[in-house]
């Protein structure tokens, strides 16, 4: 149960009216603050995802390298003979 509900609650209605405004306030103020946190969150998770395919990207340049480099030594290491 939310404060504002609470204090309508136990002090009457004609309280009640006086505090709704400040409730309303610090409602607005909570849900501007989650829209701007969830803004962050958002930046934050594309910035992720990018470094995420840079990574893969990376990752499988290095295995093409790593592909080349076992062809080029395993060529190196078969007999001359065989070429001829």
């Amino acid at each position: 149960m939310s404060l504002c509900l609470c204090v309508c609650l136990c002090v009457g209605v004609r309280v009640c009216l006086d505090v709704m405004p400040v409730c309303r306030c610090a409602c607005v103020s909570r849900c501007l603050a989650s829209e701007t946190e969830c803004d962050k969150l958002r930046e934050r998770a594309g910035e992720l995802r990018r470094k995420v395919e840079d990574s893969q990207a990376a990752l499988l340049e290095l295995g093409r390298e790593n592909q080349s480099l076992q062809v080029a030594t395993t060529l190196q290491c078969i007999p001359v003979q065989l070429y001829t």
